[in-house]
Protein backbone atom coordinates (compact mmCIF):
# COMPACT_ATOMS: atom_id res chain seq x y z
CA UNK A 1 0.00 0.00 0.00
CA UNK A 2 1.42 2.90 -0.84
CA UNK A 3 2.40 5.75 1.49
CA UNK A 4 -0.65 8.64 0.62
CA UNK A 5 -2.89 5.14 1.25
CA UNK A 6 -2.04 4.74 4.91
CA UNK A 7 -2.54 8.49 5.66
CA UNK A 8 -6.13 7.38 5.13
CA UNK A 9 -5.55 4.23 6.39
CA UNK A 10 -5.93 2.53 9.89
CA UNK A 11 -3.41 0.12 11.73
CA UNK A 12 -5.06 -2.84 13.73
CA UNK A 13 -2.09 -4.19 16.52
CA UNK A 14 -2.64 -7.57 17.91
CA UNK A 15 -5.31 -9.74 15.15
CA UNK A 16 -6.48 -11.88 18.05
CA UNK A 17 -10.37 -11.66 18.31
CA UNK A 18 -10.53 -8.80 19.63
CA UNK A 19 -8.35 -7.52 16.60
CA UNK A 20 -10.05 -9.62 13.56
CA UNK A 21 -13.66 -7.59 15.69
CA UNK A 22 -11.97 -4.43 14.65
CA UNK A 23 -10.97 -5.35 10.91
CA UNK A 24 -14.66 -6.56 9.94
CA UNK A 25 -16.92 -3.29 11.72
CA UNK A 26 -14.08 -1.20 9.89
CA UNK A 27 -14.68 -3.11 6.64
CA UNK A 28 -18.40 -2.81 7.04
CA UNK A 29 -17.38 1.33 6.97
CA UNK A 30 -15.36 0.91 3.91
CA UNK A 31 -12.35 1.84 5.37
CA UNK A 32 -8.81 0.73 4.46
CA UNK A 33 -6.79 -1.10 7.08
CA UNK A 34 -4.05 -3.52 7.86
CA UNK A 35 -3.01 -5.68 10.20
CA UNK A 36 -0.04 -6.43 11.83
CA UNK A 37 0.67 -8.91 14.77
CA UNK A 38 4.47 -10.38 16.36
CA UNK A 39 2.71 -13.64 16.42
CA UNK A 40 1.89 -16.38 13.82
CA UNK A 41 -1.67 -14.62 13.13
CA UNK A 42 -3.96 -15.46 10.41
CA UNK A 43 -6.99 -13.85 8.73
CA UNK A 44 -10.72 -15.66 9.30
CA UNK A 45 -11.41 -16.80 5.23
CA UNK A 46 -12.63 -13.34 3.19
CA UNK A 47 -10.97 -11.08 5.22
CA UNK A 48 -8.82 -9.54 2.67
CA UNK A 49 -6.55 -7.39 4.16
CA UNK A 50 -2.13 -6.68 4.16
CA UNK A 51 -1.10 -8.82 7.35
CA UNK A 52 2.48 -8.23 8.64
CA UNK A 53 4.35 -10.68 11.06
CA UNK A 54 7.27 -9.83 12.96
CA UNK A 55 8.16 -6.94 15.41
CA UNK A 56 6.25 -3.39 16.08
CA UNK A 57 7.98 -0.73 14.32
CA UNK A 58 6.96 3.09 15.45
CA UNK A 59 8.05 4.52 11.89
CA UNK A 60 6.12 1.96 9.81
CA UNK A 61 3.05 2.73 12.03
CA UNK A 62 3.05 5.94 12.16
CA UNK A 63 2.10 6.39 8.70
CA UNK A 64 -1.19 5.50 9.49
CA UNK A 65 -4.01 7.89 10.34
CA UNK A 66 -5.10 5.40 13.38
CA UNK A 67 -3.72 2.85 15.37
CA UNK A 68 -6.08 0.39 16.96
CA UNK A 69 -4.69 -1.93 19.53
CA UNK A 70 -5.55 -4.77 20.75
CA UNK A 71 -6.27 -6.06 24.23
CA UNK A 72 -3.39 -8.93 24.31
CA UNK A 73 -0.72 -6.48 22.97
CA UNK A 74 0.77 -4.62 26.03
CA UNK A 75 -0.30 -1.28 26.17
CA UNK A 76 3.68 -0.11 27.52
CA UNK A 77 4.91 -1.78 24.35
CA UNK A 78 8.61 0.19 23.80
CA UNK A 79 6.99 0.75 19.94
CA UNK A 80 3.48 1.88 20.99
CA UNK A 81 4.97 4.05 23.56
CA UNK A 82 7.05 5.99 21.03
CA UNK A 83 4.20 6.51 19.23
CA UNK A 84 1.95 8.18 21.72
CA UNK A 85 5.05 10.66 22.22
CA UNK A 86 4.83 11.31 18.75
CA UNK A 87 1.49 12.38 19.02
CA UNK A 88 -0.04 9.31 17.08
CA UNK A 89 -3.38 8.39 17.72
CA UNK A 90 -3.51 5.18 19.43
CA UNK A 91 -6.36 3.92 20.97
CA UNK A 92 -8.31 0.75 21.81
CA UNK A 93 -11.40 -1.06 20.59
CA UNK A 94 -13.43 0.00 23.63
CA UNK A 95 -12.53 3.73 22.37
CA UNK A 96 -14.21 2.45 18.78
CA UNK A 97 -17.07 1.37 20.48
CA UNK A 98 -18.03 4.71 22.31
CA UNK A 99 -17.22 6.59 19.54
CA UNK A 100 -20.30 5.23 17.11
CA UNK A 101 -22.40 4.07 19.95
CA UNK A 102 -25.45 5.66 20.91
CA UNK A 103 -26.13 3.07 23.64
CA UNK A 104 -26.52 3.99 27.45
CA UNK A 105 -23.06 3.32 29.21
CA UNK A 106 -22.29 1.82 32.38
CA UNK A 107 -19.06 2.27 33.58
CA UNK A 108 -18.11 -0.56 36.21
CA UNK A 109 -15.32 0.25 38.54
CA UNK A 110 -13.04 -1.83 40.42
CA UNK A 111 -9.27 -3.64 40.88
CA UNK A 112 -10.43 -7.00 42.20
CA UNK A 113 -13.46 -7.89 41.23
CA UNK A 114 -14.37 -5.82 38.56
CA UNK A 115 -14.30 -8.65 36.11
CA UNK A 116 -17.23 -10.88 38.05
CA UNK A 117 -19.45 -7.49 38.38
CA UNK A 118 -19.20 -6.78 34.83
CA UNK A 119 -19.93 -10.35 33.88
CA UNK A 120 -22.76 -11.20 36.40
CA UNK A 121 -24.43 -7.74 35.48
CA UNK A 122 -23.99 -8.24 31.49
CA UNK A 123 -25.54 -12.28 31.90
CA UNK A 124 -28.02 -10.91 34.00
CA UNK A 125 -29.14 -7.73 32.49
CA UNK A 126 -29.77 -9.74 29.45
CA UNK A 127 -33.07 -10.91 30.92
CA UNK A 128 -34.65 -7.47 31.42
CA UNK A 129 -36.35 -5.56 29.22
CA UNK A 130 -34.30 -3.94 26.76
CA UNK A 131 -31.17 -6.45 27.48
CA UNK A 132 -27.62 -5.94 27.63
CA UNK A 133 -24.86 -6.57 25.49
CA UNK A 134 -21.38 -6.75 27.69
CA UNK A 135 -17.95 -5.77 26.11
CA UNK A 136 -14.24 -3.81 26.69
CA UNK A 137 -10.62 -5.91 28.13
CA UNK A 138 -11.67 -7.89 31.21
CA UNK A 139 -8.22 -9.35 31.05
CA UNK A 140 -5.87 -5.92 31.37
CA UNK A 141 -7.36 -2.47 33.75
CA UNK A 142 -8.40 -0.11 30.95
CA UNK A 143 -7.81 2.58 33.45
CA UNK A 144 -5.72 3.40 36.44
CA UNK A 145 -8.65 4.86 38.74
CA UNK A 146 -5.23 5.73 41.15
CA UNK A 147 -4.31 8.53 38.64
CA UNK A 148 -6.16 11.81 38.88
CA UNK A 149 -4.93 12.81 35.31
CA UNK A 150 -6.32 9.03 33.36
CA UNK A 151 -9.52 9.57 35.45
CA UNK A 152 -10.33 13.07 34.19
CA UNK A 153 -9.33 12.27 30.92
CA UNK A 154 -11.19 8.92 30.92
CA UNK A 155 -14.60 10.77 31.78
CA UNK A 156 -13.61 13.65 29.58
CA UNK A 157 -13.46 11.23 25.85
CA UNK A 158 -16.68 8.88 26.90
CA UNK A 159 -19.95 10.05 27.56
CA UNK A 160 -20.47 7.86 30.84
CA UNK A 161 -24.12 7.59 31.60
CA UNK A 162 -23.79 5.30 34.92
CA UNK A 163 -20.64 4.41 37.39
CA UNK A 164 -21.08 1.33 39.17
CA UNK A 165 -18.02 0.78 41.40
CA UNK A 166 -17.16 -1.39 42.94
CA UNK A 167 -13.54 -0.29 43.19
CA UNK A 168 -11.31 -1.55 46.28
CA UNK A 169 -7.94 -2.15 46.30
CA UNK A 170 -7.02 -4.81 49.48
CA UNK A 171 -10.37 -6.31 51.45
CA UNK A 172 -11.97 -7.49 54.26
CA UNK A 173 -10.00 -10.87 54.53
CA UNK A 174 -5.92 -11.32 55.91
CA UNK A 175 -5.22 -12.68 52.66
CA UNK A 176 -6.50 -9.64 50.86
CA UNK A 177 -5.06 -7.01 53.50
CA UNK A 178 -2.54 -4.50 51.40
CA UNK A 179 -0.92 -2.17 53.49
CA UNK A 180 -1.08 0.94 51.55
CA UNK A 181 -5.04 0.04 50.98
CA UNK A 182 -6.78 2.89 52.92
CA UNK A 183 -5.28 6.01 51.26
CA UNK A 184 -5.26 3.98 47.90
CA UNK A 185 -9.33 2.97 48.13
CA UNK A 186 -9.67 6.61 48.92
CA UNK A 187 -7.80 8.03 46.38
CA UNK A 188 -10.09 5.97 43.62
CA UNK A 189 -12.96 6.99 45.38
CA UNK A 190 -12.08 10.78 45.18
CA UNK A 191 -11.33 10.49 41.55
CA UNK A 192 -14.61 8.84 40.94
CA UNK A 193 -16.22 11.96 42.71
CA UNK A 194 -14.35 14.91 41.78
CA UNK A 195 -16.10 13.87 38.22
CA UNK A 196 -19.55 13.79 39.15
CA UNK A 197 -20.70 16.20 37.03
CA UNK A 198 -19.77 13.63 33.88
CA UNK A 199 -21.74 11.27 34.88
CA UNK A 200 -25.67 10.85 35.69
CA UNK A 201 -25.60 9.02 38.69
CA UNK A 202 -23.02 6.36 40.44
CA UNK A 203 -23.93 3.28 42.25
CA UNK A 204 -22.00 2.93 44.65
CA UNK A 205 -21.05 -0.84 46.95
CA UNK A 206 -20.77 -0.09 50.42
CA UNK A 207 -20.56 -2.90 52.95
CA UNK A 208 -21.92 -4.01 55.98
CA UNK A 209 -18.83 -3.74 57.37
CA UNK A 210 -19.36 0.29 57.74
CA UNK A 211 -21.12 -1.05 60.99
CA UNK A 212 -17.99 -2.36 62.49
CA UNK A 213 -17.56 -5.69 62.27
CA UNK A 214 -15.57 -6.12 65.48
CA UNK A 215 -18.69 -6.64 67.04
CA UNK A 216 -21.81 -8.75 66.20
CA UNK A 217 -23.76 -6.83 63.80
CA UNK A 218 -27.46 -7.48 63.88
CA UNK A 219 -30.17 -6.98 62.08
CA UNK A 220 -28.90 -3.36 61.96
CA UNK A 221 -30.68 -0.60 60.59
CA UNK A 222 -29.20 2.31 58.08
CA UNK A 223 -29.76 4.60 61.05
CA UNK A 224 -27.73 2.72 63.60
CA UNK A 225 -24.71 3.79 61.37
CA UNK A 226 -21.94 5.96 63.26
CA UNK A 227 -23.11 4.01 66.62
CA UNK A 228 -19.27 2.73 66.46
CA UNK A 229 -16.61 3.75 64.08
CA UNK A 230 -15.18 0.51 62.32
CA UNK A 231 -11.72 -0.76 63.42
CA UNK A 232 -10.43 -1.93 60.41
CA UNK A 233 -9.28 -0.04 57.11
CA UNK A 234 -11.85 -1.55 54.98
CA UNK A 235 -15.04 -0.84 56.93
CA UNK A 236 -13.05 2.81 57.70
CA UNK A 237 -12.90 3.21 53.87
CA UNK A 238 -16.46 2.77 53.40
CA UNK A 239 -17.46 4.47 56.48
CA UNK A 240 -15.83 7.55 55.11
CA UNK A 241 -17.01 6.83 51.32
CA UNK A 242 -20.72 7.16 53.61
CA UNK A 243 -20.05 10.40 55.11
CA UNK A 244 -19.46 11.84 51.81
CA UNK A 245 -22.28 10.47 50.12
CA UNK A 246 -24.48 11.88 52.61
CA UNK A 247 -23.27 15.17 50.56
CA UNK A 248 -24.09 14.34 47.20
CA UNK A 249 -27.23 14.36 45.13
CA UNK A 250 -26.39 11.50 42.29
CA UNK A 251 -24.99 8.67 44.47
CA UNK A 252 -27.01 5.78 45.71
CA UNK A 253 -25.05 3.61 48.28
CA UNK A 254 -25.77 -0.29 48.08
CA UNK A 255 -24.50 -1.56 51.61
CA UNK A 256 -23.99 -5.64 50.73
CA UNK A 257 -23.82 -7.99 53.75
CA UNK A 258 -23.11 -11.18 51.50
CA UNK A 259 -23.39 -12.26 48.03
CA UNK A 260 -23.23 -15.66 46.75
CA UNK A 261 -23.24 -16.77 42.76
CA UNK A 262 -21.80 -17.47 39.50
CA UNK A 263 -18.19 -15.87 38.85
CA UNK A 264 -17.44 -15.18 42.43
CA UNK A 265 -13.79 -16.18 43.70
CA UNK A 266 -14.62 -19.77 45.25
CA UNK A 267 -11.23 -20.05 46.94
CA UNK A 268 -12.50 -17.24 49.61
CA UNK A 269 -16.16 -17.23 48.88
CA UNK A 270 -17.54 -19.78 51.54
CA UNK A 271 -20.84 -21.28 49.53
CA UNK A 272 -18.98 -21.56 46.52
CA UNK A 273 -15.90 -23.15 48.28
CA UNK A 274 -18.07 -25.06 49.37
CA UNK A 275 -20.00 -26.52 46.71
CA UNK A 276 -16.51 -27.01 44.63
CA UNK A 277 -14.79 -28.88 47.28
CA UNK A 278 -17.79 -30.89 47.85
CA UNK A 279 -18.15 -32.00 43.87
CA UNK A 280 -14.06 -32.82 44.38
CA UNK A 281 -14.29 -34.87 47.00
CA UNK A 282 -13.09 -32.87 49.74
CA UNK A 283 -14.33 -31.85 53.17
CA UNK A 284 -16.45 -28.67 53.66
CA UNK A 285 -13.96 -26.76 55.76
CA UNK A 286 -14.93 -23.24 57.66
CA UNK A 287 -13.26 -21.54 60.62
CA UNK A 288 -16.15 -21.03 63.10
CA UNK A 289 -19.69 -21.21 62.44
CA UNK A 290 -21.30 -17.78 61.68
CA UNK A 291 -24.85 -15.90 60.93
CA UNK A 292 -25.04 -14.24 57.29
CA UNK A 293 -27.73 -12.45 55.64
CA UNK A 294 -26.97 -13.91 52.03
CA UNK A 295 -28.02 -12.38 48.48
CA UNK A 296 -27.97 -14.26 45.26
CA UNK A 297 -26.46 -12.37 42.68
CA UNK A 298 -29.41 -12.85 40.56
CA UNK A 299 -31.39 -11.26 42.86
CA UNK A 300 -28.89 -8.37 43.07
CA UNK A 301 -28.41 -7.35 39.37
CA UNK A 302 -32.57 -6.70 39.81
CA UNK A 303 -31.76 -4.82 42.69
CA UNK A 304 -28.95 -3.01 40.82
CA UNK A 305 -30.99 -2.46 37.99
CA UNK A 306 -33.91 -0.91 39.77
CA UNK A 307 -31.37 1.77 41.40
CA UNK A 308 -30.05 2.75 37.73
CA UNK A 309 -33.29 3.43 36.71
CA UNK A 310 -35.26 4.81 39.29
CA UNK A 311 -35.10 8.10 40.98
CA UNK A 312 -35.32 6.62 44.90
CA UNK A 313 -36.39 7.92 48.50
CA UNK A 314 -33.07 7.76 50.15
CA UNK A 315 -29.53 7.39 49.76
CA UNK A 316 -28.59 4.16 51.42
CA UNK A 317 -30.11 0.68 51.50
CA UNK A 318 -29.02 -2.14 53.22
CA UNK A 319 -28.72 -5.19 50.65
CA UNK A 320 -29.91 -8.48 52.01
CA UNK A 321 -32.68 -11.23 52.35
CA UNK A 322 -33.93 -10.16 55.98
CA UNK A 323 -33.43 -13.47 56.93
CA UNK A 324 -30.52 -15.01 58.85
CA UNK A 325 -28.88 -18.19 57.71
CA UNK A 326 -25.37 -19.86 59.70
CA UNK A 327 -22.45 -21.51 57.36
CA UNK A 328 -23.33 -25.03 58.81
CA UNK A 329 -26.60 -25.04 57.72
CA UNK A 330 -25.63 -24.39 54.23
CA UNK A 331 -23.08 -26.69 54.39
CA UNK A 332 -25.64 -29.25 55.54
CA UNK A 333 -28.28 -28.38 52.82
CA UNK A 334 -25.37 -28.26 50.09
CA UNK A 335 -24.37 -32.60 51.11
CA UNK A 336 -28.26 -32.84 50.65
CA UNK A 337 -28.16 -31.91 47.25
CA UNK A 338 -25.02 -33.03 45.93
CA UNK A 339 -24.16 -36.54 44.21
CA UNK A 340 -22.06 -37.30 47.13
CA UNK A 341 -21.58 -36.32 50.63
CA UNK A 342 -18.67 -33.80 52.21
CA UNK A 343 -17.16 -34.25 55.46
CA UNK A 344 -17.86 -30.69 57.47
CA UNK A 345 -15.02 -29.82 59.70
CA UNK A 346 -15.30 -26.30 62.27
CA UNK A 347 -11.68 -25.18 63.47
CA UNK A 348 -13.37 -23.38 66.45
CA UNK A 349 -16.57 -23.59 68.28
CA UNK A 350 -19.49 -21.55 69.02
CA UNK A 351 -20.33 -18.97 66.42
CA UNK A 352 -18.68 -15.86 65.17
CA UNK A 353 -19.80 -12.11 65.20
CA UNK A 354 -23.21 -12.54 63.33
CA UNK A 355 -23.44 -10.15 60.23
CA UNK A 356 -26.79 -9.58 59.60
CA UNK A 357 -29.02 -6.53 58.57
CA UNK A 358 -33.09 -5.24 58.20
CA UNK A 359 -33.97 -4.60 55.28
CA UNK A 360 -37.36 -3.28 55.76
CA UNK A 361 -36.03 0.30 53.62
CA UNK A 362 -34.96 -1.63 50.71
CA UNK A 363 -38.32 -3.57 50.39
CA UNK A 364 -40.24 -0.18 50.69
CA UNK A 365 -38.52 0.48 48.05
CA UNK A 366 -38.60 -2.33 45.79
CA UNK A 367 -42.88 -3.16 47.00
CA UNK A 368 -43.43 -6.31 45.27
CA UNK A 369 -40.30 -7.43 44.54
CA UNK A 370 -39.38 -11.16 45.97
CA UNK A 371 -36.07 -12.89 46.29
CA UNK A 372 -35.39 -16.45 45.29
CA UNK A 373 -35.69 -19.29 47.27
CA UNK A 374 -32.64 -19.49 48.99
CA UNK A 375 -32.68 -23.50 48.47
CA UNK A 376 -33.57 -23.18 44.97
CA UNK A 377 -30.48 -20.56 44.51
CA UNK A 378 -28.55 -23.16 45.77
CA UNK A 379 -28.96 -25.86 43.58
CA UNK A 380 -28.93 -23.81 40.68
CA UNK A 381 -25.46 -22.70 41.57
CA UNK A 382 -24.36 -26.19 42.76
CA UNK A 383 -25.79 -27.52 38.86
CA UNK A 384 -23.83 -24.62 37.55
CA UNK A 385 -20.30 -25.84 39.09
CA UNK A 386 -20.99 -29.09 38.41
CA UNK A 387 -21.65 -28.75 35.02
CA UNK A 388 -19.04 -25.82 34.80
CA UNK A 389 -15.95 -27.50 36.49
Amino acid sequence: MKMNQRNNSIAIVGMGKTGISVASFYKEYGLRCEAFDERQATLPEGMDIPLHIGPLNADELAQFKRIVVSPGVPWQHPELLALRQRGADVIGDLDVFVEHSQASLIAVTGTNGKTTTTEMIGLLLETLPGGCLTGGNIGRPMLDLLNEKNVDNYFNKNNIDIVINCAVIGGSRIEEYVDTSLSNNLRIFFNLLRNKEKYKKMVHLGSGAEFDKSKPIVKVKETDLGKTIPKDEYGFFKYICTKYIEKEENIISLRIFGLFGKYEDYRYRFISNAIVNNLNGLPIAMNQNVFFDYTYINDFVKIVDYFINHQTKHKFYNIGRGEKIDILTIANKINRIADKRSKITIKNKGLNNEYTCNNSLLMSELKKFEFTDFDKSLKELYLWYKNNL
